[in-house]
């Protein structure tokens, strides 16, 4: 009876785990894990404790469980590191619905009846903000990359300047705007964000995220994880920018013509063109 009952224990253990084997995409991380929870259980691939010889049918259904778990986590991870571009842009998009739907008017309205005031609220956002977007680029910048280019000389010197413009403008947007309750430090005057039309918000809806994504991009050393990092970034500032806009629009109507009259991104340059003298006919020149 001994010897069928520990027969019995290695053809279900071996069976079992030829099914899992079978598996491709599991089948490295899977023959790891095994091992290593085999190893801990000092359980072998029989499923029998090598110094007693005695079957362990319940050693090895816990075995098993780990064994699957850890295969799971291993093969997450694999995944993760063998492809980082579309982690980035996972990660990107996890990031940008979770800031979205915290800015949202349900989930302030939520938050409120949960007795959460409009002042902690901003605070409480601006915060949460500042910790998941340290976490991503850190996420990003644990991902194997492959440089793309790096800039000297004088390349590199014109690209730094351009960052120096972006930086200029980021000062810029700052500027007209109390950035305490902007920062949620304090509450704004009326209650509600208000919109700006004076400063470089005469020729510029979001200079914040223009001067940004002038920074990254011009930046004189690019790989391919940076350059997707900042495609996306740059993605969630157009889509982000919309969200404000609506909810601008539903606190402020005048803000319609406001938006139509000044772009969100890059100026206008007024270009030379024929002028037009008061009879209303075109100048010859």
């Amino acid at each position: 009876m001994a010897g069928r009952s520990q027969q019995d224990s290695r053809d279900g253990y071996a069976g079992q785990w030829i099914i899992y084997r079978t598996c491709p995409a599991r089948e490295t991380a899977g023959t790891i894990a095994f091992h290593l929870c085999c190893q801990y259980h000092r359980v072998d691939a029989s499923g029998v404790r090598p110094e007693d010889g005695a079957p362990q049918p319940v050693k090895y259904s816990e075995s098993y469980a780990r064994a699957r778990d850890a295969a799971g986590a291993i093969d997450m991870l694999t995944f993760i590191q063998s492809h980082p571009v579309m982690s980035i842009w996972a990660s990107g998009a996890l990031f940008a619905a979770l800031h979205s739907t915290l800015a949202t008017s349900p989930a302030k309205a939520g938050l409120r009846a949960l007795g959460v005031p409009p002042r902690a609220y901003r605070l409480m956002y601006v915060a949460l903000a500042l910790a998941t977007t340290a976490l991503w680029l850190g996420f990003v910048r644990g991902l194997p990359d492959t440089p793309l280019y790096r800039m000297e000389g004088a390349p590199r010197l014109a690209l730094h300047a351009v960052q120096a413009i972006g930086a200029m403008l980021f000062w810029l947007a700052l500027r007209p705007i109390d950035v305490a309750a902007f920062l949620g430090i304090r509450a704004f005057r009326d209650g509600i964000e208000p919109f700006r039309e004076d400063g470089i918000y005469r020729h510029l809806r979001h200079p914040m995220y223009a001067a940004a994504m002038l920074v990254m991009f011009a930046h004189p050393e690019q790989g391919v994880n940076s350059l997707n990092l900042f495609a996306c970034i740059a993605l969630y500032f157009v889509l982000g920018s919309r969200l404000e806009e609506r909810r601008m629009l539903a606190q402020h109507p005048e803000y319609a013509g406001y938006r139509r009259r000044v772009p969100a991104f890059l100026p206008r340059v007024p270009w030379p063109g024929p002028q037009r003298p008061r009879n209303g006919r075109k100048d010859p020149r």
